[in-house]
């Protein structure tokens, strides 16, 4: 809720609806139930999904595409794909 607060007075609308939704409640609640149950990821595979989420933000705060716009799917696939085509090196050096 703090984290919504902030966002809202930041003028970050989008986050702030996102961090005081029912649905983030639903989502955080089975993420806390199951956490326990599944595999933990490896480094590799934790770096590549931070970097494809981190990806997928900025290319959709930036309006590369719009989730539920005609063809957002494909250009969400296009920035997720192009995200883990670079090599773990040159992403080093972009950080």
């Amino acid at each position: 809720m703090a984290l919504g607060c902030c966002s809202l007075t930041l003028g970050l609308n989008r986050y702030a609806t996102i961090c005081t939704s029912e649905t983030r409640c639903i989502v955080i609640a089975a993420y806390e139930s199951c956490r326990d149950k599944s595999k933990t990821m490896g480094s590799d595979e934790a770096a590549a999904c931070y970097l494809t989420a981190g990806a997928l933000e900025l290319a959709q705060a930036a309006g590369v595409f719009n989730a539920g716009a005609r063809g957002w799917r494909t250009a969400q696939r296009r920035v997720a794909t192009d995200a883990t085509a670079i090599p773990s090196h040159e992403c080093a050096r972009t950080l």
